[in-house]
């Protein structure tokens, strides 16, 4: 008899854990759902569904579905082995936050209780081996935090209200009102596209030099002639300075193998010259930004067209050289 007994109480315990298991990854889910995870009947899942809100856990109920409320700040969070890795790594290598740095420290000691003890050293192996180099700096203003303001651009874009906004730039003061169209994420920061009502036009803002940030009560269209993802398409991080231009680069010695590893544009083709020369082929719509990459390059780089951006790159050479007569 205390067998059977003690096999009741395991077969309960482990179906109650498996539903919670469920609930935890953000899943809905009836009665009758849960029996068929369990391998119960509904009025016996009911009984469960009763232990757990007697457990104190945050249970909800919409409808005839349970789910796991996170209005008070409990997040139902469940990652497989990788994921967990994957995310500890990701906040090592890189802050999309810059001045929320205590913020992404909490944030992997509570994912490092995640590691498995077998990951646990190899994971921690990059903390010591992995130099971050920022290439912004990272603005501290004491008013915002970035993820604080972040998430209230992220609720005004998605509830389509204006915002004002107190934008750090060589003016003071520089209060600017904006209707938000996207967001990107490159060199390391995030990026706005918004109309500006100030300046009457479509301008893009880096999310770290939002200082201020407030909610209006004014509502907005996106205009329907913009699309984010036309806007990126042939940029070549973030700049769209002129119309998609097509270029023809030459590229020899070492700097072949680089250009050849990865896929830098839009379109964008390599033809063999020799055994170390290419011409290397695509369309851009950033000036400035498509410039300096290709004087990055030094000697091992020639714009072949068009003429514009190679008379544009000679006379920036020029002005180096004169730096050292």
């Amino acid at each position: 008899m205390g067998n059977k007994k003690t096999s009741s109480r395991t077969e309960k315990r482990n179906a109650i854990t498996y539903i919670i298991y469920e609930l935890l990854k953000g899943k809905k889910l009836t009665t009758k759902e849960m029996a068929e995870l369990v391998g119960k009947d509904q009025r016996t899942c009911e009984r469960y569904v009763k232990e757990i809100e007697d457990s104190d856990l945050p249970l909800r109920r919409a409808v005839s579905q349970y789910y796991l409320n996170t209005d008070d700040g409990y997040l139902p969070f469940y990652l497989s082995k990788e994921k967990i890795n994957l995310l500890y790594i990701s906040l090592i290598s890189f802050s999309a936050f810059g001045r929320d740095l205590k913020l992404v420290n909490d944030m992997l000691n509570q994912i490092e209780e995640l590691v498995s003890p077998r990951d646990k050293e190899l994971l921690d192996s990059i903390k010591e081996n992995l130099v971050v180099i920022r290439r912004y700096e990272i603005i501290t203003a004491k008013s915002y935090s970035s993820y604080a303001i972040f998430m209230l651009l992220l609720e005004a874009f998605s509830k389509r209200r204006s915002v004002k906004i107190k934008y750090k730039s060589r003016k003071e003061n520089n209060y600017r009102v904006i209707d938000i169209y996207g967001f990107c994420l490159a060199k390391e920061t995030y990026y706005i596209n918004a109309y500006c009502h100030n300046a009457n036009k479509e301008l893009m803002f880096r999310i770290d030099r939002i200082t201020e940030c407030y909610i209006e009560d004014l509502y907005y269209c996106i205009a329907e002639d913009f699309n984010l993802k036309e806007y990126y398409k042939y940029t070549w991080e973030v700049e769209r300075s002129k119309e998609p231009f097509g270029f023809e680069i030459l590229f020899c010695g070492m700097s072949v193998n680089n250009i050849k590893e990865r896929k830098w544009c839009e379109n964008q083709q390599i033809i063999e010259r020799d055994s170390c020369s290419i011409v290397f082929t695509g369309t851009t719509s950033s000036e400035i930004e498509f410039k300096k990459w290709i004087l990055s390059f030094g000697g091992e780089a020639k714009v072949i067209k068009p003429q514009w951006l190679k008379e544009s790159i000679k006379e920036e050479l020029k002005r180096a050289i004169a730096l050292y007569d």
